[in-house]
């Protein structure tokens, strides 16, 4: 039997709005997220800063039954999108586990979410090519969060920094990756 493209669409994929698209990747890799319980994807906006920066890689593992704890960092679906925040608070009401989030970069919190509704738990980020567990990277966030909230100049300055660094690194591994073919081929030649 001869398979017709639409079949391997994802369904509800035929939305033409880069938010319905980018709705539809969330919906998947949170898809993927249950099913395989371990998901690597990469940070974009600056909510979490200076935590998580634009371009961060985090691995977040399911958990089947969250319990999540104050200043762990967390993913949920809202609003079409990922988004990983730190928990700032969690309640029990009429049984059910609330929990309340926030981007450390932002003055409020988010809606409070069931517990349920947690997608999973951000474990580990990787920066320049280097991984750390999350609660190394979400210990540091004080006075450079304070500043960084603080200042337009400092924030747009720290993040042109951070795209130069993450550029440099990324170049850093490209040569790394080249130079054991460029060697070959000098030794091939002479």
């Amino acid at each position: 039997m001869q398979l017709q493209p639409q079949e391997f669409v994802i369904p509800g994929s035929g939305h033409t709005s880069p938010e319905e698209r980018e709705a539809d990747r969330c919906e998947v890799a949170a898809q993927a997220l249950r099913d395989f319980g371990r998901l690597r994807f990469r940070a974009q906006g600056t909510s979490m800063l200076p935590a998580i920066w634009p371009g961060d890689i985090l691995t977040v593992v399911r958990a089947t039954e969250p319990e999540p704890k104050p200043q762990e960092c967390w993913l949920t679906l809202r609003g079409g999108g990922m988004v990983a925040h730190r928990v700032v608070g969690v309640r029990r009401e009429g049984g059910v586990l609330l929990v309340s989030c926030r981007g450390d970069f932002l003055d409020a919190d988010d809606p409070e979410t069931p517990a349920s509704q947690l997608l999973g738990r951000v474990t580990e980020v990787e920066r320049y090519g280097n991984i750390r567990p999350a609660e190394v990277c979400l210990g540091r966030t004080g006075w450079a969060g304070n500043l960084l909230r603080r200042s337009m100049a400092l924030r747009t300055l720290a993040l042109r920094v951070h795209a130069w660094r993450a550029s440099m690194a990324a170049s850093r591994r490209r040569s790394s990756q080249a130079t054991p073919v460029a060697a070959r081929a000098r030794v091939q030649n002479s």
